[in-house]
């Protein structure tokens, strides 16, 4: 698995099989007509394969502890990383610069400013100014590109996924637990923290007793058109950004493969895990690739005793299927299927994973899904990168 087959990789059991229980108040938004679906099908001409690229290493030598399980990693427009781990007791995040120096330590635990009780997301948005997110306070810290702290933002609910918008905007994952918006997953969130706008019930498979059922994954592509999937469906809808608020489109896409069935209820006792869509990204390369992140049962799965770690019991329950799709041909060029499980992959194309070295360091290697072999049919309009491999 391209040197990423450790245990650290797994992610946290609630993020794949819990559902979240979350508040927000909304608005009413508009909803899209009779969208048109495009059924997903794979490229028989493109022999291409999916590769994992590491992009760059960091260590937390020089401050122990900075790294666990559940990692998170960010980049700037100048090659600066941030990083840390979405985990209890972590509560400052790294900065690296782009010879993968630690330059400094953001946070400290406490409830003042620039402080955090934990680090769930961090997000770089408009500016290089960085976002770090604490939901057990409800609340972001914003920094400059400088690194230096500006103000904490209040945030309406736990947000299970963003995206950044230009306009310093982020269009938000969030469940509404209100009568006027119990159907709405997406909140598009202003520079201040505020609900500015919710949306998002492209799928009529939702019922306000399941939250599960309201996570969705959030990409932009190169046009600034917005991109989401939710957990239970291999689906794609797509939202227009013109102007400054999201707008539904009458397109989306379809997977029908035998190995993702819809679903609307949960694995229940000795039942194999659900397949569910984890994340989806664009690459920095090509911002007309769709990478989509897909975690399925294990190819050996077994009933796992109750004394197992949670990481080794991830690695026993799930693979994940990783897919690229060409969105301007609606075709599926490659799909690989990984295990032990990969730990995220991020807005930005990224796919982190820790490691411990034989001196007993530990390292965060952050990878790049690539694309590889040879494109064979010219109505792409391009073709394949070629593999030095």
């Amino acid at each position: 698995m391209s040197g990423i087959r450790n245990t650290w990789v797994a992610r946290a059991m609630t993020t794949r099989i819990l559902p979240l229980a979350l508040t927000l108040a909304a608005t009413a938004p508009a909803r899209a007509q009779n969208p048109a679906v495009t059924t997903l099908t794979e490229s028989p001409d493109c022999n291409c394969r999916i590769e994992l690229t590491r992009v760059f290493s960091l260590s937390d030598s020089l401050h122990p502890g900075l790294f666990a399980y559940s990692p998170l990693v960010m980049r700037d427009s100048r090659g600066v990383w941030y990083a840390t781990s979405n985990t209890d007791g972590l509560k400052q995040v790294g900065v690296f610069d782009q010879e993968g120096r630690l330059i400094k330590v953001i946070g400290r635990l406490g409830e003042g400013p620039g402080e955090f009780t934990r680090v769930n997301h961090i997000v770089v948005g408009a500016g290089d100014t960085l976002y770090v997110y604490d939901h057990s306070q409800l609340r972001r810290s914003v920094f400059d590109p400088d690194h230096e702290f500006v103000r904490t933002e209040r945030i309406p609910a736990f947000m299970r996924d963003m995206v950044p918008l230009p306009s310093g905007h982020m269009i938000v994952n969030s469940t509404i637990r209100t009568a006027e918006g119990v159907d709405w997953p997406l909140h598009l969130v202003g520079a201040d923290g505020g609900v500015l706008q919710t949306f998002g019930n492209e799928t009529a498979s939702r019922r306000p007793d399941d939250s599960f059922l309201e996570l969705r994954s959030i990409a932009v592509d190169g046009g600034g058109v917005l991109w989401v999937a939710p957990r239970n469906a291999y689906e794609l809808s797509i939202y227009s950004m013109a102007g400054t608020r999201p707008q539904p489109t009458n397109r989306r896409y379809r997977r029908q493969v035998d190995w993702f069935q819809p679903w609307t209820e949960l694995s229940r006792g000795a039942e194999p895990p659900k397949p569910n869509v984890q994340q989806i990204a664009f690459g920095p390369d090509d911002p007309t690739l769709l990478w989509v992140l897909i975690s399925v049962a294990d190819a050996e799965w077994a009933p796992v005793p109750p004394q197992r770690s949670s990481k080794e019991l991830i690695d026993s329950l799930y693979d994940d299927i990783l897919e690229v799709i060409d969105i301007e041909s609606g075709s599926v060029l490659a799909s690989r299927r990984f295990g032990p499980v990969l730990s995220r992959l991020t807005f930005q194309g990224l796919i982190p994973a820790l490691r411990i070295d034989e001196a007993n360091k530990v390292w965060m290697d952050v990878f790049m899904p690539t694309l590889h072999g040879r494109q064979l049919r010219e109505s792409l309009g391009r073709s394949c990168p070629t593999s030095s491999k």
